[in-house]
């Protein structure tokens, strides 16, 4: 009967009938055993988490580099888009969308990198990256006030003048232009690209110096 039954329960488990159920089951050396395992796994998730999460960053832009280094847009776009997605923060990735995106849509990546100014408006590669896209574009409308922005942030970097030189020549603004390369002269003097583009445009000055130098330069480097 039940007497019985309660007799054979004591005899196997044999505990103090005011001794709680959860305390006998923790006294088994394998539950314990069990409960240690548990804690220790929860622990080295917890604490590898940060460290997956960043290999795992790590790998799918080094995809996303290969892909575009195979010119294959779409699946740079693809893992791009997600990322960013699910990164909103990670600026780099942002960027490096933004430039996926001028291949074949201009407006995006206008519209990426101006959000970027505006997320991170101490970075001057944000600038510059909108002014380079916007140049290409043909859409210059904010592109003075970018350039402004950006000397404010680097005043004599080869970035802005190179950036300024080019909205000059859109502009066809050849005193802005000549003044942007020069300073691009002074700034690589060994750059003989440079110096012909200056020595060609001082060929159309009215100074007879110009002229002269020009040539000089033009004799000695092409």
């Amino acid at each position: 009967g039940i007497f019985g039954t309660l007799a054979l329960v004591q005899e196997l488990l044999p505990i103090e009938a005011s001794k709680p159920l959860w305390r006998v089951w923790l006294g088994r050396r394998w539950v314990k055993v069990g409960v240690i395992a548990v804690v220790l796994l929860i622990i080295i998730i917890v604490a590898g988490y940060p460290y997956f999460s960043r290999w795992r960053e790590g790998r799918t832009l080094l995809s996303v580099n290969r892909a575009v280094a195979n010119r294959d847009f779409r699946s740079a776009y693809l893992l791009l888009d997600q990322f960013v997605k699910d990164h909103p923060s990670h600026f780099d990735a942002r960027r490096m969308l933004a430039r996926v995106y001028e291949v074949g849509s201009p407006d995006q990546a206008l519209a990426e990198w101006e959000a970027l100014t505006k997320a991170e408006p101490r970075n001057a590669e944000n600038f510059s990256g909108y002014v380079q896209t916007a140049l290409r574009a043909g859409r210059t409308e904010q592109v003075a006030a970018m350039l402004q922005a950006l000397r404010d942030l680097r005043p004599d970097s080869l970035d802005y003048h190179r950036l300024s030189a080019g909205y000059a020549l859109v502009r066809a603004d050849t005193t802005a232009l000549r003044l942007e390369v020069e300073a691009l002269v002074r700034k690589e003097p060994d750059n003989a690209g440079t110096r012909v583009t200056l020595a060609l445009l001082m060929l159309k000055s009215a100074s007879p110096a110009d002229v002269e130098t020009a040539r000089a330069v033009l004799e000695t480097t092409v």
